[in-house]
């Protein structure tokens, strides 16, 4: 009994040696390929391979309602594009001045796209109590599901990205 009681760590250190270079060589392939361990570890939770028509379902599926978010958020994009205009030209004013003004590109895009918001609301707000309407208030809760939309329509693109570098692995 003495020498398997003696061999026993060396076969333990062996096993998590053999291990730790089996999951570096895992994490590698998924680095290599773009992948996050996130879907492979979901499916590996509830004791399933990742199977093919899994990936293929799940790609149509986030395509889907990419396109369809992106779709219904079109006209609203459209609406927000000169904000984005005109924050974009400003961190490009900011980057100019050197590599010191980085820390002030996000404050500067929040506070101008905050005053903005404020000031369109305000006006949207004055408006619709002069006009008693209520279309202005309609167009903001638009404005503000169109970045939502748009939000759901990037992570669905990211995903179906994912899930076509599964399927093409």
């Amino acid at each position: 009994g003495g020498a398997l009681e003696r061999d026993a760590p060396k076969a333990s250190a062996l096993a998590a040696a053999r291990l730790k270079a089996e999951l570096s060589e895992y994490q590698r392939l998924l680095d290599e390929k773009g992948i996050k361990d996130e879907r492979v570890r979901r499916a590996a939770a509830v004791g399933q391979a990742l199977p093919w028509y899994w990936c293929a379902w799940g790609l149509a599926q986030r395509a889907v309602l990419c396109s369809l978010l992106f779709a219904v958020a079109t006209p609203g994009l459209v609406a927000w594009m000169p904000v984005w205009v005109y924050v974009k030209r400003r961190e490009r004013m900011l980057m100019a001045k050197g590599p010191r003004w980085n820390d002030s590109v996000a404050e500067t895009k929040m506070m101008v796209c905050a005053l903005i918001v404020m000031a369109f609301v305000l006006g949207c707000l004055g408006y619709a109590l002069l006009h008693r309407s209520a279309v202005p208030l309609a167009f903001i809760a638009y404005l503000y599901a169109t970045m939502r939309l748009y939000e759901e329509a990037v992570a669905d693109a990211r995903s179906c990205y994912s899930l076509y570098k599964l399927l093409f692995l």
